[in-house]
């Protein structure tokens, strides 16, 4: 009896995995080529194409390791993590993830933030286009106003933090030619990922404009940094996240969500401590 179309469906991707079924092989007809070895066209053409996506979505892991270790790495990942919607600039999300745990890859420590990277680009240049923010907008808005309004990254936005010097390693890869050594050792990385008008990049933070990014209030802000850092410096903190184009529009906070952010009922923040002038 034929297989029924999702039993079909999962006979095939579990061909794709490497698990042959027998009742799978039933169900295709054979002439001069063999239903096994059709089936086996089938699997190396997907992960084939599979392996091309994700060398698309993640270049510099492949101009890292070369084209013959990022197929065998790619492949390896396509057998077990399938993808579960037709959009291939989607796929990939756990690739990282894997990278981490790949026994080959493991003298390079470095590679699964790349990959993170990579994909955190990938996302941002398929994420929508909305309204950023500009000085402009800033500058129209009341002082009295700023403990209520919202900002938000632009969408697709993320924020990477890795033990090594992810954004230098991500620079050498982009020129094959370059010969550059890269010290691991020579500082962490604090990346702010987000589009661009016609494609996606990448800034770097400092450990301050990092903790600031999440969206919330300005004056939850405030308040978190005072609390971390003595030396907390208001202006240029402030100004280095609302650089334009860097968040979407501020929008008006709820009573409740202010209160909760910025202080109680009884004893409400003032934006005293906000009486600054950004620098933009």
């Amino acid at each position: 009896m034929p297989l029924a179309l999702p039993d079909l469906q999962a006979a095939l991707a579990d061909h794709v995995a490497g698990h042959d079924r027998a009742e799978l092989l039933a169900s295709v007809v054979g002439d001069s080529i063999p239903a096994a070895a059709r089936l086996r066209v089938h699997r190396n053409h997907v992960l084939h194409s599979l392996g091309t996506a994700l060398a698309a979505t993640f270049p510099t892991v492949q101009a890292l390791v070369g084209d013959e270790f990022f197929r065998g790495m790619a492949r390896t990942f396509a057998a077990h993590d399938l993808p579960t919607q037709p959009v291939l600039s989607e796929y990939g999300a756990g690739f990282s993830r894997f990278v981490g745990g790949y026994t080959p890859a493991r003298g390079l420590p470095y590679l699964a933030d790349i990959a993170r990277l990579d994909w955190a680009l990938n996302v941002a240049f398929h994420s929508p286009t909305e309204p950023r923010l500009a000085s402009a907008d800033l500058a129209s808005i009341q002082v009295e106003q700023l403990p209520t309004k919202l900002v938000s990254l632009a969408p697709g936005a993320a924020v990477l933090r890795s033990i090594y010097p992810i954004e230098r390693i991500w620079a050498t890869a982009q020129s094959p030619a370059s010969h550059e050594t890269v010290d691991l050792n020579s500082g962490a990385a604090r990346l702010l990922v987000l589009r661009r008008a016609n494609d996606a990049g990448f800034v770097c933070l400092s450990e301050g404009e990092a903790s600031f990014c999440p969206p919330t209030a300005f004056a939850g802000l405030c308040c978190g940094a005072i609390g971390r850092w003595s030396t907390f410096r208001k202006t240029p903190m402030i100004g280095g996240i609302l650089r334009p184009g860097f968040c979407c529009a501020a929008r008006q906070e709820s009573e409740r969500r202010h209160q909760r952010t910025c202080g109680t009922a009884d004893r409400p923040y003032t934006p005293r401590a906000l009486k600054v002038r950004l620098s933009l």
